[in-house]
């Protein structure tokens, strides 16, 4: 009798071990050709690495556009043909239903005078301009100062009056142009109408803690104040590098921001 059970509890720990192998090769199988199949998604561009993966969107980088004739070149006013559009696009893919539609979001991305231009879209997808940083970034480089400070501050003032505004501001979605010298707003996909304007005569400072306190409204409150700090000192160039880089090391721990272009 004993040595009966001794075999069943053998057997059941095979069958254990054959479906955790099973399982893990699958995984392992999907993964790969998720991976090796990532480029045909489109059938109007040659699709290259994720360069970020969320569980409603995905963002990748295009080696290719295959069908030049459905580009807007109203909007780039460039010649296409001579475009590095791994270096100037990027793939935006939904992988579920938006609480903004595509549609909409290019319309409110487009009409705002800062934004990266959307060349074109479907209903799952749109294709951007791919700017160079975005402002976590520049600040970990040691780009941003007050020059560039200033340039921030004057796009958000335009956003401080537009008809709409993002749930979600913050240092990810703020990214920086190289070739235009400005500031830009991405990731209109959960917008609100904008009811809250800012006094835009408010000096710089006062404007820049109505921002902070007011429209940035996935920062937890009791960090706003270190935001603030942290900008006002850039501002007044009363922060060093390292003292920069220690505090948003900091900021983004306790936050836990994670890269999104």
């Amino acid at each position: 009798m004993k040595y009966n059970y001794l075999i069943y509890i053998l057997l059941v720990l095979i069958t254990v071990i054959i479906l955790y192998l099973y399982v893990n090769t699958y995984l392992e199988n999907y993964k790969n050709n998720n991976n090796r199949n990532s480029n045909k998604i489109s059938n109007k561009y040659e699709l290259g690495k994720i360069i970020y993966k969320g569980n409603k969107t995905s963002v990748y980088e295009i080696n290719k556009i295959k069908d030049i004739s459905k580009i807007n070149k109203k909007i780039i006013n460039k010649d296409i043909n001579n475009i590095d559009t791994t270096k100037k696009f990027l793939y935006k893919k939904a992988h579920t239903i938006l609480q903004t539609p595509i549609k909409d979001q290019v319309n409110i991305n487009n009409d705002f005078k800062y934004s990266p231009k959307i060349i074109d879209y479907g209903d799952d997808y749109y294709v951007i301009e791919r700017y160079d940083s975005s402002l976590k970034e520049l600040i970990f480089d040691n780009k941003f100062d007050k020059n560039m400070s200033i340039k921030l501050l004057n796009m958000l003032r335009s956003y401080n009056e537009y008809k709409y505004n993002i749930h979600d501001l913050h240092l990810n979605n703020i990214v920086w142009s190289n070739q235009k010298k400005e500031f830009g707003i991405i990731d209109w996909d959960i917008v609100f109408n904008n009811k809250y304007i800012i006094d835009n005569k408010l000096n710089d400072i006062d404007f820049l803690k109505k921002i902070i306190y007011n429209k940035c409204k996935t920062i937890k409150d009791h960090q706003k104040d270190k935001y603030f700090n942290l900008f006002k000192s850039i501002y007044n160039q009363q922060i060093s590098s390292k003292e920069i880089i220690n505090t948003i090391k900091h900021l983004e721990k306790t936050e836990n921001l994670k890269p999104k272009t």
